[in-house]
Parts: structure tokens; C-alpha cells; sequence
């Protein structure tokens, strides 16, 4: 399905001038009575809202043929139910399947009229509740009326976030490529945490019966297993099949932690996943995934996570919910011990050997075990206190909030795959140990509404906790130790300028714009000699740019500079030059480098180019021109009296390179 969904977008691209029928020919199918059942239609509109963000489809025409579609198609499924009228429910599929029909039905008679526009935005009703309409007699007039309400908002709302989310990415791939590959993993992270919550109880419970019921027979031979398995697995006890499924939990995530406990490097298939996550996962590096992970990471600290604990083991105390605050205390504190003590025995190096002497060693991951312990038990006392079918939310909210922190420890460099798999096996073992204990204790329940706020404060407090320290001051634990490479002048000046990377990276393999320039010299000169020759700070981003930005013709020096990166870097200075044409500006940019002049002056390096001003759908961006030896043309004659040494690439042909010396006079050595 996937394959086919990505061929039919393809297509549309490829043939614009059908994309409006095509559009028109969806909404009526997703609109059928049926058929609609069968198409992906939530997922092919924001596939064609992200077409119109990338300017392959027009906005305005591509709403209305899908508004024009989903009125007929809704119109064509109202007269099948008005002409067939009660005969409906004997044809297929119906007649196979009565309770599709009696739930369109009864969604009617509880909403009334309103139930053809709710039914517009809900999925499994949606190709029935016009034909159901229409079948129970209701005025064409009345249906018309909340149909094309329905119509006129439902297009927008489908096909308006593809297009927010086209432009979105397309802006942050102008930015970072590793930005929108982090942030587009991410998303298929918490999809699958989704995913797996809903699905985790359907895999396990015809295997859950069938261990139960094997697990009971073969337990009641025994009369010493006899009462406590029935205490835990007899079908009578309210808590049975929660319990069975914690059981299972159990059971595999103790195999699975065995199965991990070995040297995180060594050769097997492990190991080798290990390494490749790592350095995948390092070359995703960006500043602004450094700073949302590095936030996340610092909330799950053993000490934080303790002091979480203890607010709401405090509040349990104080409610004499003792049965939960003793079983939660066990959980915590005992995968807390056994993941020192195992830390201690096993002393795996980290991916980051510099990490060790202020994080200790490497298996299993603490911040992974204890949030386990600490957010999955709490999922179960918060779980035990509503009802079995919204039990799920529970699950998925701690299942994503586990996984950003996991997925943190992995994007850091803090921890192999096994350490946080490790981790997170044994956190789910102690939770589903302690979870059947719980519940198979009859005590009386939490106050769930003042509980809710008590959840709220304390994370809250360990949120604000651990963010004091400055975001630079902390993430410097997290970043390799480096150890710049000292080059003669002259010698950098003739040939070793070559050793300096000759491409800006973002994505590896991916070359877009050449590093032009080199230039040594303390940063505080360099920016002064800018100055001195008209270059100016850009403008930042800012809510008053921003809005400049979504001006039909704005002005080309109140927009924004967008950020780039060069080997998960920001740069360390930008800056930019009006020009005569008003299309375009000058811009420089100066990364760090891991070398020095023999005057112990650092070497940076950076890009030169123009800037243009490039129409999206919905906004006006500047964007990096191509011509980059016209751009250091215009560059040098901004400096007129700055020594340059020119050179140019072999492996960049036609391509210009700037060699500056600030402070250094241009035969020293």
C-alpha cells in the first residue's frame, strides 16, 4: 500500500494539469458509501498539501475540487441510502456485517443532524453517515446544509497541515538536512510508541489465554504453586488479564536484558548495531536537536527522578495509599541499586571514553531504567483508576516520554544501543513484577484528579531543576574532547590549506557549498575588520522578521538569516553586506577548525555567497546563491586593503579559495 500511495503522489507531481480531477476523484471516493472504507484519504491530502508547499500544486483550485468532491461523493451516498431505504441493511457488505450498519446507526440517533458534520472528520463513519442519513429519511435540504459546512471545513483542515508540514521541512532542509532527518526520526519514534501500545495488547492476547489457561492447569496439580498462581492468573479475578499480560512483559523483557549483558563492542550482531547507531546517530548532530534532547536528557538524572519519586511518594503517604506508595518505592529503588550495581560489575566503556570519569560506566543505562521504573509504574496506578478503553492514552503518554529520554541518551553519545535496551528491559521487568503485585492487591484506589496535579508539579519541579546549568556549559559533557593540529604559515599559506575540509557538511556526502575562505587571526579582529569595512550582524530571527517574511514583496534586509551548520556546528560568526541589487545580499560565514597558525592564532574557516530572495507558498526566505566566485569577487573588493592569497581547488573545479592572515604579516613563517 505504502508503494502504491508513493507511486500515485509521484504521478501527481509529474502531471499537474490532472492534479485537480484527481484530487476531485479522491474526495468522492473517500466519500462513498464502502469504498471510502479502503482509501488512505487523510494520508494522500496532506501528501498533496505537501505538493502545494513545494509549488507543484496551486492552493485555492486544489480546495475547492476537493470540497466539489467530498459534497458529491456524500450527495451520491445519500441517494443510495434515501433509494434503498430499510433494503439497505440485506445487501452486502451489511447483511455479513450488521454491526457496521447498527453503529452508523446509532451515531445518528445520538447526534442527530449534527451527525453528518461530526461524522466528516471520524474515519470508521465517515462513507456511512450519508447513506445511513438518507436511509432514515432525513430532509436533503437539512443534509446538504451540514454537508457542505462539513465539506468546506474538512478540506482545509486535511490538506492545510500537509502544507505546513511541506514548508516546514522544506525550510529546515534549507537550514539542515540533519535537522529534518532527526526531526522526521523522532516523529517515526513516538508513530511507533503509538503504534505499539495499541497493538501490544491484540499480540498478546490470544497468547496470553493460552499461557494462562496452560499456566493454571499445570500450577493446580501443585498444591504449593496452587494459590498463589491462582492468585495471580484465575480468569475470576477482576485483574486476570492485566496481570497475564504483565506477566508476559515480564517474562520477555528478563530474557531480553540476559540476552544484552555482554561487552557492547563485541562482535556480534549487537555490537555492530551498536557502533552503527552511534555514528549514525552522531551524524545527526545540530544545535537545536543538541538543545531539545539535551533538555529532555537532563529531566531523567538518577537524583531528579529520585526526588520525583519522593513528591509523590510523599503525597501517597499523606493520602495512606500505602499499598502504592510501598509497591512504586520498590520498584524505584530497586532498579535503581541493581543498575549501579551491574554498572559497577560489567565496567562497559562509554561511546564517549571521556564520560566515564563523570558518568561512570556504561551498562545499563540509568536515565533509561529509571525513568522506566518511575513513569511506567506510574502509568499503571494512573491506569488503574480509569476505564479499560481509554488505558491506552496512559500507556502511550509514558511510552513516548520513556522514548524521548532513551532516544536522548543514544543522540548524546552517553550510551550504546544495549545500554538503554538494557535499560529499558530491566526497568519493564521490575515494573511488570511489581505491577501484578499491585494489582492483584485489593486496596482502595488513588484520587485520580488531585493525583493528576500532583504528577504535574513534580514533573514540573524536575524539569525546571535540571535546567539551571547553562545549556553550552553542559552540553560540553557530551561533546568529544578535541585536540587542534598546529600548521607552519607558510606552510598553510602554500599547500596545507588543503587539509582543511573543502565543503561545508551537513549531510554527509551531500555538498552544496564550498568552504572558500581561510582566515587566522583571533575572532574579535576579524569581526572588527569586518566592521571597520561596512559588514553588519544579519537580522535574527525574530517574531517581527518572521511576519516580514510572509509579505508578498518584502524588504530584502528585514528578513532573517537562516542558520547553517557545518559538521553539527553552528557558525561561530556571521555577517553580511548590503549591495546595489536589491535581490540579493552578501554573506559571510566563519567556522572553527582544528588548526592553528605556529603563532598559536586559530585558523577559521567559512563560505561567501549571496543570498537571493526566494518566493515559498507561504513565505519569502533568503536563500544561498550558487555563484560563489562572484560572490568572493564582491567579497574582496569590500576588503581592499586586507592581504588575500588566492588559490583554487583541484578537486572543485572553477572553483576559488581565500587564504586571509589577520594580524600576520604575509611572508612570515
Amino acid at each position: 500500500m505504502e508503494q502504491l500511495l508513493d507511486t500515485f503522489l509521484s504521478w501527481v507531481q509529474a502531471n499537474p494539469h490532472w492534479s485537480g480531477l484527481i484530487v476531485f476523484a479522491i474526495s468522492i471516493l473517500e466519500s462513498l458509501l464502502v469504498i471510502g472504507l479502503f482509501i488512505p484519504g487523510t494520508v494522500i491530502m496532506l501528501g498533496i498539501g505537501a505538493m502545494i508547499a513545494a509549488g507543484h500544486l496551486a492552493l485555492l483550485p486544489t480546495l475547492a475540487w476537493a470540497v466539489a468532491g467530498a459534497i458529491i461523493g456524500d450527495g451520491v451516498s445519500y441517494l443510495i441510502g434515501k433509494h434503498y431505504h430499510q433494503r439497505l441493511k440485506t445487501l452486502w457488505p451489511f447483511r455479513n456485517h450488521p454491526k457496521m450498519m447498527l453503529h452508523g446507526i446509532d451515531f445518528f440517533h445520538r447526534h442527530g443532524g449534527k451527525s453528518v458534520f461530526f461524522a466528516r472528520f471520524l474515519g470508521p463513519v465517515r462513507p456511512l453517515l450519508p447513506a445511513v442519513a438518507g436511509m432514515l429519511d432525513m430532509p436533503g435540504g437539512r443534509f446538504f446544509l451540514f454537508d457542505i459546512v462539513s465539506a468546506c471545513l474538512w478540506a482545509p483542515a486535511y490538506i492545510l497541515p500537509g502544507v505546513i508540514l511541506g514548508a516546514s521541512l522544506g525550510l529546515v532542509a534549507q537550514v539542515a538536512g540533519r535537522l529534518a532527518i532527526l526531526i522526521a526520526l523522532i516523529v517515526f519514534i513516538l508513530w511507533f510508541c503509538w503504534w505499539l501500545i495499541m497493538h501490544l495488547a491484540r499480540f498478546f492476547q490470544p497468547h496470553a489465554y493460552t499461557l494462562r489457561n496452560t499456566t493454571l492447569h499445570w500450577a493446580r496439580q501443585h498444591r504449593t504453586l496452587k494459590p498463589i498462581t491462582e492468585a495471580f492468573l484465575d480468569p475470576e479475578h477482576p485483574e486476570a488479564k492485566g496481570m497475564t499480560v504483565l506477566t508476559l512483559l515480564m517474562l520477555v523483557a528478563s530474557w531480553f536484558f540476559l540476552s544484552l549483558a555482554q561487552d557492547p563492542l563485541h562482535d556480534s550482531l549487537i555490537g555492530n548495531l551498536n557502533l552503527y547507531v552511534f555514528n549514525l546517530l552522531q551524524n545527526l548532530r545540530n544545535p537545536w536537536g543538541d538543545a531539545a534532547l539535551l533538555f529532555i536528557t537532563r529531566i531523567a538524572s538518577a537524583p531528579l527522578l529520585y526526588l520525583f519519586t519522593a513528591i509523590i511518594g510523599s503525597w501517597l503517604l499523606w493520602k495512606k495509599n500505602l499499598s502504592a506508595l510501598l509497591h512504586w518505592l520498590v520498584v524505584v529503588l530497586s532498579v535503581g541499586g541493581l543498575t549501579t550495581l551491574i554498572k559497577h560489575n560489567t565496567a562497559y566503556i562509554r561511546p564517549i571514553p571521556e564520560l566515564v570519569e563523570s558518568m561512570g560506566f556504561s551498562f545499563p543505562s540509568a536515565h533509561t531504567s529509571l525513568s522506566m521504573a518511575s513513569f511506567g509504574f506510574l502509568a499503571i496506578l494512573v491506569a488503574r483508576e480509569i476505564q479499560v478503553q481509554s488505558r491506552w492514552l496512559v500507556y502511550t503518554l509514558a511510552m513516548i516520554l520513556i522514548a524521548l529520554i532513551s532516544f536522548s541518551r543514544l543522540y548524546l553519545g552517553a550510551h550504546w544501543l544495549s545500554d538503554v535496551l538494557g535499560g529499558l528491559s530491566l526497568g519493564t521487568a521490575w515494573v511488570a513484577l511489581l505491577g501484578i503485585a499491585y494489582r492483584s492487591n485489593r486496596q482502595p484506589g488513588i484520587s485520580l484528579k488531585p493525583f493528576l496535579v500532583v504528577i504535574l508539579l513534580a514533573f514540573s519541579t524536575i524539569a525546571f531543576l535540571g535546567n539551571q546549568t547553562p545549556a553550552n556549559t553542559a552540553l560540553q559533557a557530551y561533546t568529544p574532547e578535541s585536540h587542534p593540529q598546529q600548521l607552519q604559515t607558510a606552510a598553510w599559506k602554500k599547500s596545507h590549506w588543503q587539509q582543511l575540509p573543502a565543503w561545508r557538511q551537513d549531510l554527509k556526502a551531500k555538498h552544496h557549498h564550498p568552504i572558500n575562505l581561510q582566515w587566522a587571526g583571533e575572532l574579535d579582529a576579524i569581526a572588527n575588520t569586518l566592521y571597520e569595512h561596512g559588514w553588519q550582524s544579519p537580522t535574527n530571527f525574530t517574531l517581527r522578521s518572521f511576519f516580514q517574511s510572509l509579505q508578498t514583496n518584502p524588504d530584502i534586509n528585514s528578513l532573517p538569516v537562516l542558520p547553517q551548520i557545518h559538521e553539527g556546528r553552528k557558525p561561530v560568526l556571521v555577517r553580511c553586506m548590503k549591495t546595489d541589487n536589491s535581490q540579493h545580499l552578501l554573506i559571510l560565514r566563519l567556522w572553527q577548525s582544528n588548526f592553528l597558525t605556529r603563532e598559536k592564532q586559530p585558523i577559521w574557516i567559512g563560505n561567501i555567497s549571496y543570498l537571493y530572495l526566494t518566493q515559498m507558498k507561504v513565505m519569502t526566505i533568503l536563500e544561498s546563491g550558487r555563484d560563489f566566485n562572484a560572490a568572493l569577487d564582491s567579497f574582496r573588493q569590500t576588503l581592499p586593503d586586507q592581504p588575500m592569497i588566492e588559490h583554487r581547488r583541484a578537486t572543485q573545479p572553477g572553483m576559488d579559495i581565500l587564504l586571509i592572515s589577520e594580524g600576520i604579516h604575509p611572508g612570515a613563517d
